[in-house]
């Protein structure tokens, strides 16, 4: 499926976003404790509303919390 995802520019979220994001939602930490602010938090956005903002708009290689 992520050749199909790609494609469709699903789970843009860099992988290292998405995997931090999932290890603190499986110990209950994100939305509780933790929430995810900055420009990670633009693909949510965008998956949320449907629609796909630029690459200069989400550029970035970290995650705030």
């Amino acid at each position: 499926m992520a050749p199909v995802n790609r494609a469709l520019k699903l789970g843009r979220i860099p992988t290292i976003a998405a995997r931090t994001m999932r290890s603190l939602q499986a110990n209950k930490l994100l939305n509780t404790h933790l929430i995810l602010v900055g420009t990670s938090a633009l693909y949510d956005y965008e998956a949320k509303s449907g629609v796909v903002l630029g690459q200069e708009l989400v550029a970035t290689g970290d995650a705030d919390l």
